[in-house]
């Protein structure tokens, strides 16, 4: 299930009249809440998911970021029809909140064994991505089920056949949602990753940072 972010007011669990002097400022009040306040879902602040980048670089997720709102993807390069939705969707964010010294776009690989640095390098320039501010990541095994499994991320590799060179061929099922991430590494929102509602991150982020940098 992806969580969406959203301005909507919800009726608190109590009953007040619409005719009471009172109603109207609570009313307000609530609309203020929901659409200025994005909560935490989980806080990774402490977590420690070592990655390397598409240049070799090494990180720590989400430590290496610290200060930067985070804009997270979770991909594969073989991947045949969704990854590749995502990530033109995540640059057509890019493109329209500008050029924020306060974002950063990670694409973090589910399938380690084949993306390293240098495939993820080859992905990055096939798709066009700047790698300023957008990153992607690969890391051990491990390390990759460790955090999707925090943040509720599923995916299962499919039925595995090898080509004649003995190379395994598969594919991997997997959700379909990005995360948002604020400047302490606390995870503050979902959305697909294959309709996104931009207006809505768009919103999200602005709230996290403030006025545009």
């Amino acid at each position: 299930m992806v969580l969406l972010h959203s301005c909507k007011w919800r009726r608190p669990g109590f009953y007040l009249s619409p005719r009471s002097p009172f109603f109207l400022a609570v009313i307000f009040s609530l609309l203020l809440i929901s659409c200025s306040d994005t909560p935490v879902i989980d806080d990774l602040s402490s977590g420690d998911y070592p990655f390397s980048t598409e240049a070799g670089d090494s990180v720590v997720f989400p430590r290496s970021f610290a200060g930067k709102i985070l804009v997270v993807s979770y991909i594969y390069t073989h991947c045949p029809d969704i990854c590749i939705v995502t990530t033109s969707n995540l640059d057509s964010l890019r493109r329209l909140i500008g050029n924020r010294r306060d974002v950063m776009f990670l694409s973090i690989s589910l399938d380690p064994r084949r993306d390293t640095p240098a495939i993820l390098r080859e992905y990055a320039d096939v798709h066009e991505i700047d790698t300023a501010n957008w990153h992607l990541l690969s890391g051990p095994e491990a390390t990759t089920d460790s955090l999707l499994a925090r943040i509720g991320f599923i995916h299962r590799k499919s039925f595995t056949s090898h080509a004649d060179t003995g190379e395994e061929v598969y594919f991997i099922n997997h959700s379909d949602f990005i995360t948002i991430f604020d400047q302490h590494g606390k995870l503050r929102s979902k959305f697909s990753g294959t309709e996104p509602e931009m207006d809505d991150i768009a919103t999200v982020i602005s709230t996290l940072g403030g006025k545009l940098k």
